[in-house]
Formats: C-alpha cells, sequence, structure tokens
C-alpha cells in the first residue's frame, strides 16, 4: 500500500498520463494544472480533494537523475531529441554518452546552464519547461532553481 502524503501548493504530481502542478490548496481541496503545451487560459486547472490525490498521484521531480542510468536505455535531449545511451564513461565529468553530446548525472552537459538538457522523458522535459513557464507567467522571482 503506498504511502499517504499531502500536497502543498508548488508541488509536482504525477498519475499515468501526465505530470501536474498544485496551484491552490485549501484544506482538504487542491486545484492541480497539467503541465502540458496548452493554453492556461482555456484550462486553469481542476479541484480534487485528498483522498483522490493520494489514490491516482505520486509526487515527484522533475529535474532529470540519471545516477542509475544504464546502457540502451532512452532519454530525451534538447539538443538531440530521443536517443539511447550509447556508454556511461566511469568517473567522468560528464559520463552520460549520447549520440553527439555527453552529459553529466542532473542532464547537464559542459558548463552547467541554467536548465539541464538531458531529460529522462519526453514527457518530463514537457513538464518541467511548462512548469518553468507557469512560474515565469506568474511572477515567481527566482525561476533558475
Amino acid at each position: 500500500m503506498k504511502e499517504k502524503f499531502t500536497p502543498k501548493v508548488g508541488d509536482i504530481l504525477k498519475d499515468c498520463y501526465s505530470y501536474v502542478a498544485v496551484v491552490e490548496a485549501n484544506d482538504n481541496d487542491f486545484m492541480l494544472q497539467r503541465l502540458e503545451l496548452i493554453d492556461p487560459n482555456s484550462h486553469p486547472g481542476t479541484y480534487v480533494d485528498l483522498d483522490y490525490i493520494n489514490e491516482f498521484y505520486e509526487p515527484v521531480s522533475l529535474k532529470p537523475d540519471f545516477r542509475d542510468a544504464k546502457v540502451g536505455e532512452k532519454a530525451f535531449s534538447i539538443m538531440e531529441g530521443m536517443i539511447e545511451i550509447s556508454d556511461i564513461k566511469e568517473n567522468a565529468t560528464y559520463p552520460i554518452v549520447g549520440e553527439m553530446i555527453n552529459y553529466d548525472h542532473d542532464g547537464y552537459f559542459s558548463v552547467k546552464n541554467d536548465h539541464p538538457i538531458l531529460f529522462n522523458s519526453w514527457q518530463q522535459a514537457e513538464a518541467y519547461f511548462m512548469d518553468l513557464f507557469r512560474r515565469i507567467r506568474e511572477g515567481e522571482e527566482n525561476i533558475n532553481e
């Protein structure tokens, strides 16, 4: 049985279809906004209760993590598209080898940019940037986390 949790505003959750951001929380009601390429004005969000969240969602991070990556796994690169990890170089600064670019365990390449470019899936990449755009639109000051 999965452990129950209570999300807070700003948390990212995932069900079997999509990623959502918790954009409002009032007592036992939470407004979830899907993180995908849709017009946020036409789909402002959906209110659900805590029981529904615990039944269908799990908390997740939008930050890529390749610490346990294996050769042959698929990933999505902003620069290369869908790739297969072709090699993992032990003790290297950029150990994850894509088709033409090497990445670090957090999805960055070369110098640390403000945002990663290699993600565990296309859906994670889409949700990461939709959440970033949502935070920019809402005027949050520190968007380079």
